[in-house]
Order: C-alpha cells, then sequence, then structure tokens
C-alpha cells in the first residue's frame, strides 16, 4: 500500500487515507442492549481516529472588543472599507441603498474588518480602528456645523428678503 503524503491545509495534520480502506463494521440485525430493553448505538470500529475536515470553526471568532459603533465606517463607508478589505461597504455606491447603508455600515464595520483577516492580532485591529474612528467622528462633526451654519445661513436670507419685500420693494424683475 502506498504511503499518504496529504496533509490537510488548516491544521497541518496529515490526512488518513480512510476513504475505502476499511471494511464497515458488521451489520447488526437487532440492536444491542446492555439492560433489558435499553438501546445502545453501534460504535465505532476500534483503532479508527476521526479529523475535523473543513476550517477551523474558531478561526472567525469574535472578541467582544469587535462589537461597537465604527465612526470611520459611518462617514467615510466605502473608502474605510477598501482600506480594510471590508468590500460590503462598497454598496453604499447603490443609489437609494446610500440612505441607509451607512448606518449599517457603522454598525457592522467592525466585525467586516475583523472577519477580513488583515490584522495579525487585537492589539493592532483596535490601533487602526481607533484612528479611523477619530476621523470619523471629526467629519461627523465638521458636518453636523457645516449643516447647522447652512440652516442658520437660510432661516437669515428667508427673513432678509421677507423683510426686503414687505417693504415693497422688488427682489426679481
Amino acid at each position: 500500500m502506498m504511503e499518504n503524503n496529504k496533509f490537510d491545509p488548516f491544521t497541518g495534520q496529515p490526512i488518513a487515507d480512510n476513504n475505502f480502506t476499511q471494511t464497515p463494521p458488521p451489520y447488526q440485525s437487532e440492536p444491542q442492549a446492555s439492560q433489558a430493553g435499553a438501546y445502545v448505538p453501534p460504535q465505532p470500529p476500534p483503532n479508527v481516529t476521526y479529523q475535523q475536515q473543513g476550517p477551523d470553526p474558531n478561526m472567525y471568532a469574535m472578541p467582544p472588543q469587535v462589537h461597537k459603533w465604527n465612526w470611520g465606517a459611518f462617514m467615510y463607508t466605502y473608502i474605510w472599507g477598501v482600506g480594510n478589505r471590508a468590500y460590503l461597504t462598497l454598496l453604499c455606491l447603490v443609489p437609494l441603498l446610500n440612505l441607509v447603508w451607512p448606518f449599517v455600515c457603522g454598525a457592522l464595520g467592525n466585525q467586516w474588518a475583523w472577519k477580513s483577516g488583515h490584522f495579525k492580532d487585537l492589539k493592532t485591529f483596535e490601533a487602526t480602528q481607533e484612528t479611523w474612528n477619530r476621523a470619523g467622528f471629526v467629519a461627523f462633526l465638521i458636518a453636523i456645523a457645516g449643516l447647522a451654519i447652512l440652516i442658520v445661513t437660510l432661516i437669515v436670507m428667508v427673513s432678509i428678503f421677507g423683510s426686503i419685500a414687505a417693504w415693497g420693494y422688488r427682489i426679481w424683475y
């Protein structure tokens, strides 16, 4: 029999070539009973070890620090997404979806960035996202201040034009 040189890419362990090489356990026509009437399921054959196949289930386990709001993902949506390899943020470029999607990005952005595997450890992740959070929060405050200035300017202009029109002057010819 040929020696198996295959290795599991996730664990690095050699893969046992047990496919079609072992005979199945003999068929049991009646269930085994250890006590009167108690059913005992059939046991696997002896000397056979089973390995988990597929990715490690803890590969994407998220620490609790990841589950928080991200101002950078909220304000800079697709720019933040490309920088953090969280490409779901590009859905912000879809018309009408872009009214809701920044809120989704702010709430789930950290989780998407952590799942991307771009960061080597939690400390690096937190430092990077803290920088994005600061920049996003400053941009949010500037946007709110700009919106307040715009509203005050519009109110002042309407009141000025309203008072000029009340004196009988025509503003537009």
